[in-house]
């Protein structure tokens, strides 16, 4: 395959660092002792038998499936077989992904031409993210993993193709980025948007013809699933609410998920519209000074910035709610833009870039210590769960927030999960009022029985 001589001398250094670097910034969401919400514990319960054979596999040719991820499920399953039980590892195997995807982005900006210097910056950019830190600290994302894993590698395989490469290399290359893209789609239906990121891939490309060839048959190919899948996906919203389509959402998704990096320290983007009115201005006036710092390179670089974010989100846009992890494929193009960027923008743009990275590197942070906490406390709330229901023998448990603050992480941690570490969890529920509650638990983890003075 034909590339610059120097690119691999660079990449592979440049790969290395960072996927240490990502280690590094990354450590509490790898040494968190717990899980961040129910499909995590659901999966391991799922997952908790004592051969690999044993697991329930997924089908891989029903695409009848309401979601047919076949690749990510039936991964999911054997990595919560082999892992869960020890969340440090689990945290590890998912954190070691989101590692590769940051060193393939670091190739993809040097296979476009950034230094070395901005390719790393932009790397430690990526993984303080607020919507990357979330996807790496919540095991529950593998299929969002997969697709950004697929979708950076087709787009580094496509860029190093060259103009003298032979056809049986085009031709390779050419199959293997059509095998990931399918790969992608068995993963999640979210790679549907693929091609939009291979087409970005195009821009100066050194061999036109090939990038056009895979641009066309990526879309070819998400074309025919889409031909297979359509009767399921167009009734989405009556298998699950969740995912009802609306148009009429997108103007408050679009909002949401520009805003909400420069609004620490908001946990997720859902809220963000019901955020006060000064603190909504302020991340905009952050977003758009960072427009205008691209436009002082480029006047259509904001608008190449936009339509990319659009377009690689464009399928969630029409959801109902905002969820930090859709945004992972668009924050690898929210990060890579200003650091191609980099060397055309004059010193101000340089500093207002910067000052939006810190903002929000401050709230990727942020982000990953509120994780950990939510490890922590599920870890607590577990332990203590379990051995109350031993003590039960069978009589119902019922359960409430001492703090109406974290109820919303109670109900995480029970909603529809069947066991834990062996423990059978269908006798516990969530109290309809704290009056009826069995036990109380606080906003550290911690369970206790009701007693007579707390109705006091």
């Amino acid at each position: 395959m034909s590339s610059n001589a120097s690119h691999p001398v660079r990449l592979l250094p440049v790969a290395v660092t960072v996927f240490v670097a990502v280690f590094v910034v990354q450590a509490p969401l790898v040494f968190n002792p717990g899980y961040f919400a129910a499909d995590e514990l659901q999966w391991w319960a799922r997952a908790d038998v004592t051969r690999a054979a044993d697991l329930p596999w997924l089908a891989w040719g029903d695409v009848s499936a309401f979601q047919y991820r076949p690749l990510t499920f039936n991964l999911w399953l054997l990595l919560a077989w082999a892992f869960a039980a020890t969340p440090w590892i689990m945290h590890a195997a998912f954190v070691a992904l989101g590692a590769t995807n940051t060193a393939l982005l670091g190739a993809v900006m040097l296979r476009f031409g950034a230094s070395q210097r901005a390719t790393l910056a932009a790397c430690l950019a990526f993984a303080s993210n607020p919507y990357v830190v979330y996807t790496h600290g919540w095991t529950a994302t593998l299929a969002d993993l997969l697709v950004v894993l697929a979708g950076l590698g087709s787009v580094l395989l496509s860029r190093s193709i060259g103009p003298d490469a032979s056809p049986r290399q085009s031709n390779t290359a050419l199959l293997v980025i059509l095998v990931l893209v399918a790969l992608a789609l068995m993963a999640k239906e979210s790679a549907v948007v693929l091609p939009v990121l291979l087409a970005a891939a195009a821009w100066r490309t050194r061999n036109p013809r090939f990038s056009a060839l895979v641009v066309v048959t990526s879309a070819v190919l998400v074309l025919a699933y889409l031909g297979l899948r359509w009767p399921v996906l167009a009734q989405a919203g009556s298998a699950d609410p969740a995912y009802a389509w609306s148009a009429d959402r997108m103007p408050r998704r679009v909002l949401e998920y520009l805003l909400f990096p420069a609004m620490p320290p908001l946990l997720e983007a859902a809220p963000v519209l019901a955020k006060s009115a000064a603190r909504i201005a302020a991340a905009g006036v952050v977003l758009c000074a960072f427009l205008a710092a691209l436009a002082s390179a480029n006047r259509w670089l904001p608008v190449a910035w936009l339509v990319l974010q659009l377009g690689l989100l464009a399928p969630v846009l029409v959801l109902g709610i905002a969820y930090n992890h859709y945004a992972y494929m668009a924050s690898t193009a929210a990060i890579a833009i200003p650091a191609l960027a980099w060397s055309s923008l004059p010193r101000p743009a340089r500093i207002v870039v910067c000052v939006a990275a810190a903002i929000t590197a401050l709230h990727g942070m942020q982000v990953m210590f509120a994780m950990h906490r939510v490890g922590v406390a599920e870890q607590a709330f577990h332990s203590a769960l379990a051995a109350a229901v031993h003590d039960a023998q069978g009589q119902p448990l019922r359960i409430t927030a001492t703090d109406p603050s974290a109820a919303w992480m109670l109900q995480r941690f029970v909603n529809a999960v069947p066991a834990w570490r062996g423990t059978s969890l269908h006798a516990v529920s969530i109290a309809a009022t704290p009056a009826q509650a069995t036990h109380r638990m606080d906003a550290d983890g911690r369970l206790r029985a009701v007693t007579p003075d707390d109705a006091l």
